[in-house]
């Protein structure tokens, strides 16, 4: 919950907010869950 809240906040104040690398390629292994090692993005 807490980073949908975040991430939210941020996508508003940075609307051009952009991943620079596939999200796919930050997956990291975590079984049942979606998680990611980093967020590395672009303003």
């Amino acid at each position: 919950m807490q980073t949908e809240v975040a991430l939210t906040a941020l996508l508003a104040r940075f609307p051009g907010l952009a991943p620079t690398v596939p999200l796919e390629d930050l997956r990291a292994p975590d079984p049942g869950t979606w998680r990611l090692t980093a967020l590395p993005v672009t303003l």
